[in-house]
């Protein structure tokens, strides 16, 4: 054992210079031989093909270890990255080498072979090294693998046996059955590969051990059992759901049935389980046999009698599709989508058709789009929308390049016969379902800009939706880009910050502020949040140029309380005034929020508040500014007698009302400095003689005219008269 030990680390070495692999670390290396040897050859009974599984770490990297042996065909590494691919594996590292051991009575010897010999006596040793990280628990997969491995030895070791037996079939229907009779032989001639074969008491391939087969293709043995006896001879394709969910093929796995005559007059057939070769599926269908006489049917409609172009695309579009799909369903129902298809001119055009199946299975739903919207991630978000959105639940799918189209072939959930009615789908639905799918971004900022070209040059417009930032696009609707655009230009012109605000949920905003200039993002996060709201998330994208830019700052903040449409309104106008230094940055602008106050309203308790502080001496900026949040009903009742008392189109008859309602407010104020305070401004509003406040400009300070004699908390000698003048970058005047 110790030779041979030794003759397997040589062969491993060998292995890995001639296909200039990395050395693996020592402890890998070890594991992979001692595994090797357990899965040597050694008795006569061994099994064709084994595995062993361990998992190992080195330093810092997790790994589990496949350890292979199989008969050295090019089959069962192609079934394992089959089942790898579909499962989203992707390995770490791979080996492979392919030997030969011969052992007499003195020792065993081990010789490296050259692939692709298929010498009985050769073996293939293969390695798969699967990160720990992403595949948590290797054992399924190990399951998977040796049921794969099971499969294709049984194909492989009787596919001779059913090549023999199809040829057979194809003998017997050359009489009544002449097309079928020539697939049959044009199949045999290396153009189909068999995975298992069933008749009558005859089971070849993967038929013959059931386990491995409900393990391989689960489902597929009971959908067999239901399906219907034959009712002619020839040849069916059965497009059963099991079938998309077959454990490891690359290409879709095909039922056909074929069916004759026996001596005594019933009705005999076969079950063949395989799929069409490489080469066969690349031939065009119209020289196939049996399609290429449904083709020549096709060709008599007066669509394609009438028209060289159409024939010429259709034809085209016929001869690359899947063998299996057309031999499953009727041409005439071809014909409709695939003139649709031709049709299509542009990049955001799709049509679809529903084909139902001639045999009974799964309808086929016929998907053309262009090529160039086509890949992995539309794919996946199509079936998304038609599972979520029309109730389509796709079990597998093939797609086909055709010129600038690309056409998609899905297999529904229904299980309909040519001739049924296909309820339950709404095909118009799933038509815009798919037009949907394909409208990208771009499309529909060039159709919103296209809708509103009176606001700017449309060609300039069209020409910056090629060069819009991917974060505007993660962030914005498309619909937005034509709005950002001209507001561009305004704010260009205008030089001022505009905000703009959308509600995400009752106490989310997405506030957006909008400027020709680059904000600091500090000063902006605490001019909002003296709002009372809480940023939670920011980002910052240019739309434009050097010469021409906006910036749009985009803030999500979040309020306490739910918020309504008119505080929305309040709050729109105060950020707005606030950036644009219109109104002051101040903490009692939360009351906006709290008490319903105006912007306006809030710029007057902001006046009597420093005016007040420059009047006590004990009274100061941020302890005022605590107790008028705190008691916001207070502030409000404040601020509503001092409208009584010089709003222009009020009465002063309700003065007396407000007073007293700001009066019983301050009956739960329990501090006595803070009792004081308010009381020190309400005297304050009682002897305002006059103000501007409801006459100025948004831009302007507010003046307040006091009589100084009806505040007993000045001290003497008293001025006859007050004006107390405060503004945004004008505070703490006196006149």
């Amino acid at each position: 054992m110790r030779s041979l030990r030794r003759q397997l680390i040589r062969l491993l070495d060998q292995a890995r210079i001639e296909q200039h692999a990395e050395r693996v670390p020592p402890r890998i290396a070890a594991a992979l031989v001692h595994d090797f040897m357990t899965l040597l050859p050694l008795g006569e009974h061994s099994e064709a093909v084994a595995l062993r599984v361990r998992s190992i770490s080195h330093r810092d990297i997790h790994r589990h270890i496949v350890t292979i042996r199989c008969p050295d065909q090019a089959f069962f590494l192609d079934a394992i990255k089959g089942y790898l691919l579909k499962k989203g594996i992707t390995p770490l590292m791979q080996q492979t080498m392919v030997a030969m051991i011969e052992c007499d009575e003195r020792q065993c010897v081990l010789e490296l072979k050259p692939p692709g010999e298929q010498a009985e006596a050769n073996f293939m040793f293969i390695a798969l090294h699967i990160s720990a990280t992403l595949v948590k628990d290797i054992r399924p997969c190990a399951r998977d693998i040796h049921a794969i491995l099971r499969a294709v030895h049984l194909s492989v070791r009787d596919f001779a046996p059913m090549r023999r037996h199809v040829a057979d079939c194809a003998t017997r229907l050359l009489g009544t059955q002449p097309d079928a009779g020539a697939l049959l032989e044009w199949l045999n001639d290396n153009r189909y590969l068999y995975f298992g074969l069933r008749h009558r008491r005859m089971r070849l391939g993967l038929f013959r051990d059931a386990r491995t087969m409900r393990h391989v293709a689960p489902g597929l043995a009971e959908a067999i059992a239901t399906l219907p006896p034959p009712e002619r001879c020839g040849v069916e394709w059965f497009p059963l759901p099991a079938l998309h969910h077959y454990l490891y093929s690359a290409a879709t796995v095909e039922l056909a049935r074929i069916s004759w005559r026996a001596d005594d007059g019933a009705l005999a057939w076969t079950l063949v389980l395989g799929h069409f070769s490489r080469s066969a599926r690349h031939t065009n269908a119209s020289h196939t046999p049996v399609l290429a006489a449904r083709w020549r049917r096709l060709a008599q409609s007066r669509l394609l009698r009438h028209s060289a172009f159409y024939q010429r695309e259709i034809r085209t579009i016929y001869d690359r599709l899947p063998k299996p799909a057309l031999l499953c369903t009727q041409p005439e129902d071809w014909l409709k989508p695939m003139r649709n298809t031709v049709d299509m001119a542009n990049a955001t055009d799709a049509t679809c058709a529903l084909l139902p199946p001639r045999t009974p299975g799964t309808p086929i739903l016929y998907i053309a789009i262009s090529a160039l919207r086509y890949g992995p991630n539309t794919r996946q978000a199509l079936f998304d929308r038609l599972r979520d959105e029309a109730g389509i639940v796709v079990h597998g799918h093939e797609s086909i390049g055709i010129g600038p189209h690309r056409v998609i072939l899905a297999y529904c959930d229904a299980n309909l016969r040519h001739g049924a009615p296909i309820s339950g789908i709404d095909i118009t639905h799933v038509q815009h379902l798919i037009s949907d799918a394909v409208t990208f971004w771009k499309d529909r900022a060039k159709a919103a800009i296209l809708a509103h070209s009176e606001h700017f040059s449309v060609p300039a417009a069209l020409a910056e939706v090629l060069r819009v930032p991917p974060l505007y696009e993660h962030l914005f609707p498309p619909e937005q880009l034509w709005r950002d655009i001209a507001m561009r230009q305004r704010i260009h012109q205008d030089g001022r910050i505009h905000i703009r605000l959308r509600r995400m949920d009752p106490t989310h905003l997405d506030i957006h502020v909008l400027s020709a200039r680059p904000l600091l993002l500090g000063r902006m996060v605490n001019q909002i949040q003296a709002f009372g709201l809480l940023a939670e998330q920011e980002s910052m994208v240019p739309l434009g140029n050097a010469g021409l830019t906006l910036h749009i700052n985009r803030i999500v903040a979040r309020a306490n309380d739910p918020l309504d449409e008119p505080t929305l309104n309040r709050l729109h106008v105060g950020l707005e005034r606030v950036f644009n230094k219109m109104a002051d940055h101040d903490p009692l602008n939360e009351l906006i929020l709290t008490t319903g106050l105006s912007i306006n309203e809030v710029a007057i308790l902001i006046t009597l508040r420093n005016y007040l502080i420059q009047l006590l001496p004990d009274a100061a900026r941020p302890p005022l500014i605590d107790m008028l949040l705190k008691h916001a009903e207070c502030s409000r009742r404040l601020i509503d007698y001092f409208i009584q008392l010089h709003h222009p189109h009020i009465e002063r008859r309700n003065a007396a009302a407000a007073r007293q309602a700001f009066l019983d407010a301050l009956e739960r104020v329990t501090t006595l400095t803070e009792d004081r305070w308010f009381r020190a401004l309400e005297a304050l509003v009682t002897a305002s003689l006059r103000t501007n406040a409801f006459t100025r400009a948004p831009d302007a300070p507010i003046a307040l005219k006091i009589d100084p004699r009806q505040l007993d908390f000045i001290p003497e000698p008293k001025p006859w008269r007050e004006t107390f003048v405060h503004g945004v970058e004008l505070e703490g005047i006196h006149l």
